[in-house]
């Protein structure tokens, strides 16, 4: 669960990943893969890519490692997906002017490091930005002097055909 702190974004919330509840047959799994780790380095030429072992180290159980030191290197995704939480122009539900543009739009894991797709949508959420505000005819202004404004859609239609249509699975939403 996600708990937060404060009432301040810009405080970071506790995250309980739940991992309390890792029992013995999971810490037996982590040392038995630690063992062969270190037979593989101390007995093969792999070894030598080595100078020492600094985690978790000879001395340290791993058990009062892995307590210590567990971490995600997962990408907590879906909590506002599109369909459920958002329409197919990244609009959040019951709540004006506001769109989401990340990882939690998505509808499930991918098998990948997120940061590409995450750029993906947002040039997407430029497009649809730009077609619902086009009336304005106004460049977007940015820190610089000189205006910059994309011209014609950033991804092409191609690109766009490709895309994972969830309107199947969400019918209503749209």
């Amino acid at each position: 669960n996600v708990t937060a702190i404060s009432d301040n974004i810009r405080d970071k919330p506790i995250v309980n990943f739940n991992w309390n509840s890792i029992n013995d047959y999971e810490y037996g799994v982590f040392n038995i893969t630690i063992q062969r780790l270190r037979n593989l380095i101390n007995n093969t030429e792999w070894g030598n890519l080595f100078a020492e072992e600094i985690y978790p180290g000879l001395d340290t159980p791993i058990k009062t490692f892995i307590d210590g030191h567990l971490e995600s290197a997962l990408h907590p995704i879906s909590t506002c997906q599109m369909g459920l939480c958002s329409d197919t122009r990244l609009r959040v539900f019951n709540i004006s002017q506001v769109r989401v543009c990340d990882a939690s739009a998505f509808g499930e894991q991918i098998d990948a490091n997120p940061t590409a797709t995450i750029f993906a949508l947002a040039e997407r959420l430029a497009d649809i930005i730009r077609e619902d505000y086009n009336e304005f005819h106004e460049p977007l202004q940015v820190r610089s002097s000189t205006p910059r404004v994309a011209s014609g859609p950033t991804i092409s239609g191609t690109s766009v055909n490709h895309l994972k249509d969830y309107s199947k699975f969400f019918p209503d939403a749209a």
